[in-house]
């Protein structure tokens, strides 16, 4: 089996680095979860009290309240993450720098919600420009080529795929299937597959 060669633009790292700062948000919400779920002695594996437990109690309120930012995080992250991966591949300091967004507006989100009183948590609300700057993103490309009527995809014994300009996303198998090095880089080529 021949390696294929994967490339990216010459600033995706900076998309990676979004990417990775997410497992420190969830290393933050996940240890706000814990500190609030001793205090108020909750114990496992209860996720959430009673409302009524909560609003007696302001510990037990502060640890429904972290409880539901973390799951909220988790919640969103599948859709925050492919959409920063893939608009990433064709605007990545865009793309970095919504990411870069979010997870500035989910922290803040977080300290918000986490007081116990709900409608802090908007504080953070300017993750949702972040959200919706990637989902415009992801998009561009994708309509662009459909609008164009430009769309020229084709799979072969090369795996080649191209869409609209072949000078912009290429797959293919690497020419020489025996090298040292199994993933070549394309300068500022990218890897898409529709």
């Amino acid at each position: 089996m021949s390696p294929l060669i994967f490339s990216f633009p010459q600033d995706y790292g900076y998309v990676a680095l979004a990417a990775a700062s997410t497992g420190f948000l969830g290393l933050f919400q996940t240890l706000a979860v814990s500190k609030a779920r001793k205090a108020a002695k909750v114990p496992y594996p209860i996720a959430y009290v009673s409302h009524e437990e909560a609003l007696a109690d302001p510990a037990k309120m502060k640890f429904n309240c972290a409880q539901r930012a973390h799951a909220n995080t988790l919640e969103a992250l599948p859709f925050f993450l492919f959409s920063l991966l893939f608009t990433g591949l064709r605007h990545p300091r865009f793309a970095a720098s919504c990411g870069a967004l979010w997870v500035t507006g989910r922290i803040a989100y977080t300290l918000g919600y986490n007081t116990g009183v709900p409608a802090k948590r908007n504080r953070g609300a300017v993750h949702n420009l972040g959200n919706l700057g990637l989902l415009l993103g992801s998009t561009t490309h994708p309509v662009h080529c459909t609008l164009c009527n430009r769309v020229a995809c084709h799979l072969n014994s090369n795996i080649s795929v191209n869409c609209c300009d072949t000078s912009d996303f290429r797959l293919r198998k690497s020419p020489d299937h025996h090298s040292d090095q199994p993933f070549k880089a394309i300068p500022n080529r990218l890897l898409v597959l529709f």
